[in-house]
């Protein structure tokens, strides 16, 4: 049996996970915004920062991934240090 297959089948005996895994792949979307060209202001990075809400939130907030959200706020508090 091929892997193509066997993944068939599991997605077919396990479909609660499969969708589990399906939105957890949804919500991460895009890895990086430096290929949409979005740019962040000041303001926005101390949004990021500061923001007492959840990352969800603040994704719909901004339009950006939550994702995008993740990595911008890693790579500021990277940069204070």
């Amino acid at each position: 049996m091929g892997h193509y297959q066997s993944n068939k089948r599991w997605r077919q005996k396990n479909p609660h996970l499969w969708q589990q895994q399906k939105s957890r792949n949804y919500d991460r979307g895009a890895q990086d915004d430096r290929s949409s060209g979005l740019s962040y202001t000041p303001q926005q990075d101390r949004l990021i920062l500061n923001f007492k809400g959840t990352d969800r939130q603040l994704a719909k907030k901004m339009g950006r991934t939550v994702r995008a959200i993740q990595i911008r706020r890693s790579r500021l508090r990277k940069s204070q240090h």
